[in-house]
């Protein structure tokens, strides 16, 4: 899967480089390096298995990341935090609650340790969270 995985990330490093320079003007991935990334399954790098996940190892994770990296540090960061706000999710969340946070593999996660300036509301088809 390594190889697999690796070859995904190269083929997604034109898109994101492309983009690199909006993406820092923007302070945030592009909608394009964004779906190349979702379209390559790469925000699933860290979801179990059972919930349709890549569930890497931290070497295949790490060598992806920095993959991504050669064409947009930025994007790059982004899939790596959503990868580990993921791994924390599997480990501390459970039962319905885990199911839902992980019901597509290829959703973007971001999560935060310090829970001051946080806010959630329910949103047509969810919940909106926010933090600081």
């Amino acid at each position: 899967m390594n190889d697999r995985l690796l070859d995904a990330a190269r083929k997604t490093v034109p898109t994101v480089s492309a983009n690199a320079a909006r993406t820092e003007r923007e302070l945030r991935p592009t909608p394009e390096s964004v779906a190349a990334v979702r379209d390559a399954g790469l925000f699933a790098l860290s979801v179990p298995r059972e919930a349709g996940g890549l569930d890497t190892d931290l070497r295949t994770f790490v060598e992806v990341i920095a993959e991504l990296g050669r064409g947009c540090a930025s994007t790059a960061w982004v899939v790596g935090l959503s990868a580990s706000a993921k791994r924390l999710i599997g480990s501390v969340v459970f039962n319905t609650a885990r199911d839902a946070l992980l019901a597509d593999p290829n959703t973007v996660v971001s999560a935060s340790g310090v829970p001051r300036g946080t806010s959630g509301e329910r949103v047509p088809g969810g919940l909106r969270i926010s933090g600081r």
